[in-house]
């Protein structure tokens, strides 16, 4: 009578080969998730160094008005509707300007991210990050994987646009 089955050689060489292919794929799957929070950050720079063109580009137009009770010059807002009127709201599309580029205070307002992003204001008033809070302390600048916003601080300066990815 003929028993159909494996051997136990062939079930020992089958695990070693499925231990050999999990070594070297794990690695690369582990990775993946720190893959991702890189290319989010990297969306967020692109976005907001985009809409900062767009701005920049439009202040000939009507849409940069000065702010209300605000001497100075450097101090403008998105006027998006033409009336002369800054809707302050937190779902408003009118955003604060610093030298026809977007004041750190507003950029949250001015992209859209997901809900596992946090951001910080820096101690520095021209800071602004972004970022993953991986230790749950509500910062984000100690766990190394951020997009950090620095706005224009002069009439002949642009804005500072980097990603720290160390801890990501």
């Amino acid at each position: 009578m003929k028993q159909s089955g494996f051997t136990l050689i062939e079930l020992v060489i089958v695990v070693i080969i499925l231990g050999i292919l999990s070594a070297t794929a794990i690695p690369k799957f582990m990775d993946l998730q720190s893959d991702a929070r890189i290319s989010v950050l990297d969306g967020i720079k692109g976005e907001v160094k985009s809409l900062n063109n767009q701005i920049y580009a439009m202040q000939g137009l009507d849409y940069i008005v000065q702010r209300s009770n605000d001497t100075n010059e450097s101090h403008t807002f998105f006027d998006a509707n033409k009336d002369g009127i800054q809707d302050t709201s937190d779902d408003s599309d009118e955003w604060n300007l610093i030298y026809y580029y977007l004041d750190n205070t507003d950029v949250i307002k001015a992209i859209t991210f997901s809900s596992d992003l946090t951001e910080e204001e820096s101690n520095n008033m021209y800071e602004y990050y972004i970022g993953y809070d991986l230790d749950d302390d509500e910062s984000v600048s100690d766990d190394n994987c951020y997009f950090l916003y620095y706005q224009a601080t002069a009439a002949d300066d642009e804005p500072e646009y980097s990603i720290e990815s160390s801890g990501c």
